[in-house]
């Protein structure tokens, strides 16, 4: 419902300016949302995707890492 919150946002992908994640929720033990999506990053003056900032990667790096651990 509106309002709930995400309990579990898995990065499956990273690009030179993209972000691939799925999203999950549930209620009462039972899956109710699943989305997959991808975001990208972009200048606001261009309106052209940008590459992801340094330290935004790397961070992100990580957590992918993990994700794929506990997709396994």
């Amino acid at each position: 419902a509106v309002g709930d919150a995400v309990e579990a946002l898995v990065l499956t992908g990273l690009g030179r300016s993209s972000i691939a994640y799925t999203i999950h929720g549930h209620d009462a033990g039972a899956e109710i949302l699943c989305a997959s999506l991808v975001n990208c990053i972009a200048s606001k003056k261009t309106q052209k995707t940008i590459p992801l900032p340094a330290d935004m990667r790397s961070k992100m790096e990580m957590y992918l890492a993990l994700c794929q651990v506990a997709r396994q």
